[in-house]
């Protein structure tokens, strides 16, 4: 694994840390001497070398890599193992350059945070020349054609069953980024399967497919074999997202992507099922204490839905807690005791939770959402809304059926109370759920979409503060210990970002004013 190499960059994606024309020496190194920070060469076929850096690491020997002047980062997380090296030297100018020793290597780590908050040079550049372009570009014709049509519509399309046969006009190559990044790669297969669709076109989300089915089987085997020990135990075991929806949503083994088993026990029964594993041959992540791997297995453990022992004020979001879940839930499989699952309506404000944690950014859970209030009657909904109602979930539930309506074209009855809640969104939460497609989920938008679903001045105040100004130990976990135990740096660039945000919320709110009025001239 000391094999040195060089290739010569070409490329603006990282900008102004490397520059088109400069030579990299790169090595290879095992998968656990990568650290945030790191300019890593990327798997890609061909032989065309796609150069980026590591910004966050995950469980799993996983990591999560962006271009330094891009505002996106990359579609899908990469295993560390199978990258083709990290860069350690750049040659620019007959200079050596090393970039893992010396003052630069904490530099790098400084880079992977500013990279992740989009806020290096090149991504404020690239920022402020799409906001500003945006306004000096004349309208649009309304019945104005386009060469491709955009990868996002042709799968919102495909989901909500409106296409007979796929249009000739589409960029095959966007749409596998867009549906592999949603989440949504098993359930496109199923469809274009069955169109006229060459087999070359086919083929890449086809193997998007058998990963997918490969994963979750090696998964759902490790599930079933805990079954025995936690009867001998007698702990309860709850799946969440994902798992608990495989057996009862998802016909086919393969539509349903997890990269993780996502499962939640009571927190008296923590250190007991800690100790299962453990004998069960799960290593546990000395970062994440909550994580535990065992070969492809990944189990990611909570005692609460929604991570309170990362997050503490989160309790703000849920005050009724965990324990009406509980006694709700239902057994995972027919042949299952002790695995549990939420019942559908619980499951269904768990995922809006979910969603809203992550800014509405993947598809996936949308889907899951729409598989269940899909093909249920009025009556399934105005049970839905009064459990939502008992937890006091209405307002992420009322989210959630506004992007029902927005993307599958959710049909609510005029007077029912489903359609009450949407209907009750206010004006400034229906502009913070429209985030513009091409730019980066944030997650301070998160927080203030969070805001509106918490009861009590006192309650949003801890929320808002802890979330924009996490602990010591969060931050490390979130942002793989660039900031050390201090948060004197962390501090201005979490004020900064939030600067920024407010620049962004304030420019589409003038441009669309700007369109509303060329609409009405035009």
């Amino acid at each position: 694994m000391d094999a040195h190499y060089t290739i010569s960059f070409s490329g603006y994606s990282m900008n102004p840390f490397l520059k088109p024309g400069d030579r990299l020496v790169v090595k290879q190194v095992p998968p656990e001497i990568y650290r945030v920070g790191d300019i890593v060469v990327l798997p890609n076929p061909g032989n065309i070398y796609m150069v980026h850096r590591l910004i966050k690491l995950l469980p799993g020997y996983r990591g999560l890599t962006k271009g330094d002047s891009l505002l996106v980062s990359d579609p899908a997380p990469v295993t560390l193992s199978s990258l083709a090296g990290r860069v350690e030297m750049v040659v620019r100018d007959r200079h050596l350059i090393p970039i893992t020793s010396g003052p630069r290597s904490f530099l790098k780590c400084c880079y992977a945070a500013l990279s992740r908050m989009g806020l290096t040079s090149g991504a404020i550049r690239l920022r402020i020349k799409k906001v500003y372009s945006g306004y000096l570009q004349a309208p649009i014709p309304k019945n104005g054609l386009q060469k491709f049509m955009p990868a996002k519509q042709v799968l919102i399309s495909i989901l909500r069953g409106h296409f007979s046969e796929l249009p000739p006009n589409v960029h095959w190559r966007q749409l596998n980024e867009v549906i592999y990044r949603e989440g949504l790669a098993g359930i496109v297969y199923q469809y274009l399967k069955r169109q006229k669709v060459p087999a070359a076109e086919l083929a890449e989300i086809k193997n998007f497919y058998r990963t997918i089915a490969a994963q979750n089987i090696i998964h759902l085997e490790a599930l079933n074999r805990l079954e025995e020990d936690l009867r001998v135990e007698k702990i309860e075991v709850m799946t969440l997202k994902g798992a608990s929806l495989l057996k009862s949503v998802y016909p086919s083994i393969g539509l349903r992507p997890m990269e993780d088993l996502d499962l939640m026990v009571r927190p008296e029964n923590l250190d007991c099922f800690t100790k299962l594993l453990q004998r069960r041959g799960y290593q546990q992540n000395p970062k994440l204490s909550n994580s535990f791997k065992k070969g492809h297995v990944i189990i990611d453990l909570h005692t609460h839905a929604l991570n309170t022992n990362r997050i503490r004020s989160r309790t703000t979001l849920f005050p009724e807690g965990m324990n009406p879940i509980w006694q709700s839930c239902l057994p995972w499989g027919t042949d299952h005791r002790w695995i549990r699952r939420p019942n559908d309506f619980d499951t269904i404000l768990l995922l809006s939770q979910h969603y809203l944690k992550h800014y509405y950014s993947r598809l996936i859970w949308l889907e899951d959402i729409q598989r269940l209030i899909g093909t249920c009657d009025q009556k399934f909904l105005s049970d839905l809304v009064d459990r939502a109602h008992q937890l006091k979930q209405t307002k992420p539930l009322a989210y959630t059926l506004y992007f029902l309506q927005k993307i599958y074209n959710t049909p609510f009855p005029a007077h029912s109370t489903a359609k009450a809640l949407t209907d009750d969104i206010l004006a400034m939460e229906r502009f913070l759920l429209n985030p513009k497609e091409e730019e980066h989920p944030s997650e301070i938008l998160a927080v203030i979409m969070a805001l509106f679903c918490i009861r009590g001045l006192k309650n949003r105040i801890w929320f808002g503060w802890e979330n924009l100004f996490p602990r010591s130990e969060v931050i490390q976990n979130e942002f793989g210990g660039i900031m050390g135990s201090s948060r004197a740096i962390f501090y201005p660039l979490r004020i900064f970002q939030a600067f920024i945000l407010a620049f962004r919320i304030i420019s589409a709110a003038v441009k669309n004013s700007i369109q509303r009025v060329n609409d009405k001239i035009f």
